[in-house]
């Protein structure tokens, strides 16, 4: 029990104590899971901002379609513009809501790790395995699987992920047992994956069955409108993070935020309030507290 067990049984063993104690600890699983999705939402992270520019309503009118029906969704953009922050709204919108969200970055794991890491491996599959490993695809089950930068992927990788679409199959690695699941799967990518295609590096039948959805969140540049409720909305994650107590952002602040061009998109956004909250022992965030090459084009 000290070390994590839910319940013990003694032999001989009561089936109706069994269903009992199989029946707590589902329970158990499931408000962990909860709480999780709780701890999330407390900060805002979850939270994605529509602001005024029309494509981006257009784009969460279709996230909550895509949501709704639990169709495969294609989610691109550059690096910074809010894929996974999209990703998570689509569970928290959906059916899908109180089951896992299993986030992966395909870039971050190297190519012998990714297939084991996804559908899990068989004891003594390979050098090192010595115990039997579920992959992140079947603790997803029930929930959602959110494959970021898929464009990385091998293409031998993604012919088994495109089972895994078709079939809600998949085999452990070293397996020969077939495990059905019932995953939702999101997949973003900041790379133009129809040039992949006709280069050969990305697969397009995979493409299409990714894309039953497809959300394409606009560079930061192109929505400067927003900024104003971007910020806001930053401020007050931050502040419900450190027990910050700043109000607000000045206009020739935001004036300021608006002249730069957001190579890094929302999350360089993030960076700089962060920054500035840092530095500001005042009510609102002003001029001073922004980093000097965006005070210096308040002058411009």
């Amino acid at each position: 029990m000290k070390k994590g067990a839910q319940d013990f049984l003694q032999k001989p063993l009561d089936l109706e104590r069994l269903l009992q104690a199989v029946e707590r600890s589902s329970e158990v699983v499931s408000l962990r899971r909860e709480l999780n999705l709780l701890r999330r939402s407390s900060t805002g992270d979850t939270e994605m901002v529509i602001g005024e520019t029309p494509i981006m309503a257009q784009v969460m009118r279709e996230a909550e379609r895509a949501a709704a029906a639990s169709v495969s969704v294609l989610i691109t953009g550059e690096t910074g513009t809010g894929k996974e922050v999209l990703a998570r709204t689509i569970h928290n919108l959906g059916p899908r809501a109180d089951k896992p969200f299993i986030p992966i970055n395909c870039a971050a794991l190297p190519e012998t790790m990714i297939e084991s890491e996804l559908f899990g491996h068989e004891a003594g599959a390979f050098t090192g395995a010595q115990k039997k490993k579920p992959g992140l695809i079947e603790i997803a089950d029930g929930g959602i699987l959110f494959l970021d930068e898929i464009s990385t992927t091998r293409p031998e990788m993604q012919a088994k992920l495109l089972r895994v679409l078709d079939e809600h199959k998949f085999r452990r690695v070293g397996g020969v047992k077939e495990i059905a699941v019932d995953v939702q799967i999101l997949a973003a990518s900041n790379r133009d994956l129809p040039s992949m295609i006709t280069e050969g590096s990305f697969r397009e039948d995979l493409y299409y069955r990714l894309k039953v959805v497809d959300l394409h969140l606009p560079p930061l540049r192109d929505r400067i409108v927003d900024i104003p409720a971007l910020a806001g909305n930053f401020i007050r994650q931050i502040n419900l993070r450190v027990g910050g107590t700043i109000e607000g952002i000045t206009p020739r602040a935001i004036e300021a935020l608006k002249a730069h061009s957001w190579p890094g998109n929302i999350r360089e956004l993030r960076h700089v309030i962060e920054r500035a909250i840092l530095f500001c022992d005042e009510e609102m965030i002003d001029l001073a507290h922004l980093p000097p090459d965006i005070q210096a084009l308040a002058t411009q």
